[in-house]
């Protein structure tokens, strides 16, 4: 008996942390740095809006950019996967795009976005990471990236940008890609780009994040302050554990941090769905049973 537990506590576990949109124009600083403390030995992910570059590209619209020394306070805080599959990706056009893969992979992050792209990393286990934005790439391609994931990864990682007015309940498109991406093998599916949260659900052993809302934005394009962080513990012997952590979203200024709200936030998320376990220190665990099936 004490062999067969000793064997299943040395199961190799993928610890993570998934959380929302960045955009840090050109004002770095440590507004990150309360993010820390939650990412200590984690492999943490988060969706990047705009280029790397020192001012905002010239054209039309609304055009966003990051500071050059965007990647490596991401990379200091804990970060090591970005998202660069939105709908700001190529406001600096192609060479913008390719200029900010290659600042990302300077400060040893690792960037995971555009036509079929993947990113496999934390080796044993090893977790596959897949990003893809809706509409512009079919989710027929989504899904097929997943299952090239899956081949070679113990766990898949699958993050699907979205535009559209904020709204805490998913649109038609998105839920569509979801169901897409966990047909096709996805251990955790996460949403980015409308800057709101949503529900978080359990589907056998596969969790969605229906909205993470934003990390720290400058541009006052959005104003949403709810927002998550996910810590996940991914083993493949058992469900995922996951926490549900609150925070409070790092706008104009501000630093990103843990929510002051967090039972509101938690309250919220359980009327729209989540089913919620034990309250934790800075928020509350998945319930192990339960979802949407």
């Amino acid at each position: 008996m004490l062999v067969g537990a000793l064997a299943a506590c040395n199961k190799p576990v993928a610890r993570i942390f998934i959380a929302g949109d960045v955009h840090l124009g050109g004002d770095v600083g440590d507004r990150l740095e309360p993010l820390r403390p939650l990412l200590v030995k984690r492999v943490g992910f988060v969706n990047l809006e705009g280029p790397v570059r020192a001012s905002a590209p010239p054209g039309d619209g609304l055009r966003l950019h990051n500071d050059p020394a965007t990647p490596r306070a991401l990379f200091d805080v804990g970060i090591g996967v970005v998202s660069v599959a939105n709908n700001h990706g190529l406001d600096a056009g192609p060479g913008g795009f390719d200029a900010t893969v290659a600042a990302l992979r300077n400060a040893h992050l690792k960037p995971v976005g555009g036509p079929g792209s993947t990113v496999t990393t934390s080796h044993r286990p090893a977790v596959g990471w897949v990003a893809h934005g809706l509409p512009g790439d079919a989710t027929a391609t989504f899904a097929a990236a997943i299952k090239r994931s899956r081949a070679s990864a113990t766990f898949v990682v699958a993050s699907i940008h979205v535009t559209g007015p904020p709204s805490y309940l998913p649109s038609e498109p998105t839920q569509q890609a979801v169901n897409s991406a966990l047909k096709a093998g996805a251990d955790v599916v996460a949403v980015h780009g409308q800057h709101t949260i949503g529900k978080i659900t359990r589907h056998g052993r596969q969790v969605v994040a229906w909205g993470l809302g934003n990390v720290a934005f400058t541009c006052d394009c959005t104003h949403e302050k709810e927002a998550l962080g996910l810590a996940i513990d991914l083993r493949a012997d058992a469900p995922p554990k996951v926490e549900i952590v609150p925070l409070r979203a790092g706008l104009g200024g501000e630093k990103a941090r843990l929510s002051d709200d967090a039972a509101g936030v938690l309250k919220l998320l359980s009327s729209l769905g989540t089913r919620l376990g034990q309250r934790t220190g800075r928020g509350a665990m998945l319930a192990v049973c339960g979802g949407e099936g």
